[in-house]
Formats: structure tokens, sequence, C-alpha cells
């Protein structure tokens, strides 16, 4: 759970930034009411902070819990991130983050939406994983019984190059694995 709460916050980040950006410039045109833009900057600057130690702890490749398979066939999914943004993200730049009524709004379709992702184990994959250079793979595995799976492995490695050899994944989710490889 605590997976799917740092990356579902870490995955607005491009909204993060834009209200960073939004509340430091009402600041500076000096608000009436400065309180919104305080709590908000503070607020996102310290759980953007946990969020990511919590992530990066996650996603270490140690092969503790791992599974072996052999990688069959590989796809890369390109616009994971992209169809995330646009269908999650531009929308909230509807948002006031500057009044405290469309912050209270705001804090109560993101906590829903958040329920919501937690409770179906929804992994969100975001810029920040893209920015540290993971990729997502539709892929085709062999388990050791010789049963095929298709599974969506997350990975730093170019996984396409692997084909037809061995892999360690462990689970993130239901539907998401995390490709576990030590640095050559």
């Amino acid at each position: 759970m605590i997976l799917q709460l740092s990356v579902y916050f870490l995955s607005f980040t491009p909204l993060w930034i834009s209200v960073l950006f939004i509340n430091a410039m009402s600041l500076v045109h000096g608000t009436k009411t400065p309180w919104a833009e305080k709590i908000s900057i503070v607020g996102i600057l310290i759980l953007f902070f946990i969020a990511f130690i919590v992530m990066l702890r996650i996603l270490k490749t140690d092969k503790i819990g791992t599974r072996k398979y052999q990688l069959i066939e590989v796809i890369e999914e390109k616009f994971v991130t992209a169809e995330f943004l646009a269908t999650f993200i531009m929308p909230l730049y509807a948002f006031d983050f500057t009044k405290w009524e469309d912050l209270v709004l705001f804090g109560f379709f993101f906590c829903i939406f958040g329920f919501l992702c937690v409770r179906h184990n929804y992994f969100c994959f975001n810029i920040i994983l893209e920015v540290l250079n993971y990729k997502t793979y539709d892929c085709k595995l062999i388990d050791e019984r010789g049963n095929e799976v298709a599974q969506k492995i997350i990975s730093k490695r170019n996984l396409k190059i692997y084909k037809n050899e061995e892999i360690f994944i462990k689970g993130l989710n239901n539907d998401y694995c995390l490709d576990c490889f030590k640095s050559e």
C-alpha cells in the first residue's frame, strides 16, 4: 500500500510543479491570504520527498522474493505515461490552487481517486519513473514449469535485447512486475 500511495502521489508530478509555480507567483505578487499557498508549497515538497524515497527503496533490484522466467516476447509500451497525463492530470488544471475552496475540492477528488487506486491495487506509471529511465514492457514469459505467462514488466534495462534469456522479476501489484537485475 505504501508503494501505491507513493507512486500515486508522484504520478501527479507535472501538476505539483505547476501548483508550486502558481503558488510561488501568487506569493511574489502579494496575495492577500498567503496561507493556502504556503501550506500547499510546504506540503507538496514534504510529501514529494517522502514518496520519492519510498519509491526508490521499493524499486531496488535485489533478487529477494523474485521468480525466474525465460523472456520470449517483448513489446515496449511507449505511451503509458502520456495516456495517464492526458487522462488524469490535465483535467485537474481546472482547479485554482490559490483558493481554499478549490484546494478543498481538489483534495476531495485526489483522496477519492487515491482510495480507488489503492483499493484496486492500481499502479500509476509516471513521469518520475520515466526520468529515472524505467520503461514498461508487455512480455510473454515461460516459467520454470514451462507455462506461458503474459506480464507487464517495469525495467531500467532495454528488455528487447534480453529476448530468450532468463530474467528475475518480483510483483509490484496484480498487473506489474519489476525486472530485478544486478548491474554488470
